[in-house]
């Protein structure tokens, strides 16, 4: 396989690995917490909804930089940051900020952490790479 095929596989991978965290830690929040369920005409975030909702997002973007540098041919660090970018920019036509799903300031915050994030991730996979 050529060079560019594994770094299209490692891209996908880590960005595979992001969503199913993302999904899998909704699922089970909506499964068995009220973390998310809140009274008609409330505010849809609290406190604890963010605080789980930016766990969620660090550990599972961290995860995706960490499959795609591991997977990484070479370059291992541009991979996760450019898996990163794929969720950035996701984010950000997703319709960042929604100001009645989150307040603006965490919109804001998510978008500065995506990235840094990633690399975070890619530079475990490669510490761990030279570590043997």
């Amino acid at each position: 396989m050529s060079s560019l095929g594994r770094s299209a596989i490692a891209v996908v991978a880590g960005f595979a690995a992001m969503l199913a965290i993302l999904r899998g830690v909704d699922f089970l929040i909506a499964r068995y917490t009220s973390i998310g369920q809140v009274p008609l005409g409330a505010n849809l975030y609290t406190p604890a909804s963010l605080a789980v909702d930016l766990a969620r997002l660090v550990v599972s973007v961290c995860l995706g930089g960490f499959v795609a540098a591991s997977l990484a041919p070479r370059a291992r660090l541009w991979h996760s940051v450019v898996m990163a970018s794929i969720m950035f920019t996701l984010t950000v036509f997703q319709g960042i900020p929604r100001a009645w799903v989150q307040p603006v300031w965490y919109s804001v915050l998510t978008l500065i952490i995506i990235i840094p994030t990633g690399f975070l991730g890619g530079a475990s996979a490669l510490w761990r790479h030279r570590r043997g």
